[in-house]
């Protein structure tokens, strides 16, 4: 093998900026849902400019969730059992974190080959997380525990800066 196909193979294993900025804003975009599920738990106060971000996720994003379960599940629920649904705020946060997990593997191309296993994946993603984070055979850390894991470390990340460095008895505020 000479050093240019050497170069060339492993310049394919790495993959295009594209997918990396789509991998990196769809785990950003997890964070938040992980967030707004677990808001509805533990309140968390939000402190500088993570308070306005928070802010306008809470604005912006259950109106956009909520517009989408009104024309999807409500009326199917409707239809199907003749049931008035009237989806809870966590329930549509929780919707929302599902749909980011899958928007997270699904470029990776990390999506069952079925209807089921995408629907166990939306429904049980809190499992899956539970899984990938204890559960391994070979206790190597893979590209496919990283996607699922990685709004977990982003959202602990953000409330360490949180309380830390934003609250008014942190590091920043002396």
């Amino acid at each position: 093998m000479s050093m240019s196909d050497e170069e060339t193979s492993s310049e394919s294993r790495w993959p295009s900026l594209g997918v990396l900025l789509y991998q990196q804003i769809t785990i950003v975009i997890g964070m938040f849902a992980f967030i707004a599920v677990f808001d509805h738990v533990a309140k968390f106060e939000w402190h500088g400019a993570l308070r306005d971000i928070i802010g306008i996720w809470d604005v912006y994003v259950p109106s956009a969730t909520t517009a989408l379960l009104d024309v999807t599940i409500v009326p199917f629920a409707k239809w199907a059992f003749d049931w008035d649904l009237v989806i809870s705020p966590i329930a549509r946060d929780y919707v929302t974190a599902s749909l980011a997990q899958l928007l997270i593997h699904l470029r990776a191309g990390r999506i069952w080959d079925d209807l089921t296993g995408i629907i166990f994946a939306v429904i049980f993603w809190p499992l899956i997380v539970v899984w990938e984070a204890f559960a391994s055979s070979t206790g190597e850390f893979t590209t496919r525990r990283l996607y699922t894991l990685a709004p977990v470390f982003y959202a602990g990340l953000l409330l360490t800066v949180n309380y830390f460095l934003l609250s008014p008895n942190g590091m920043l505020s002396r």
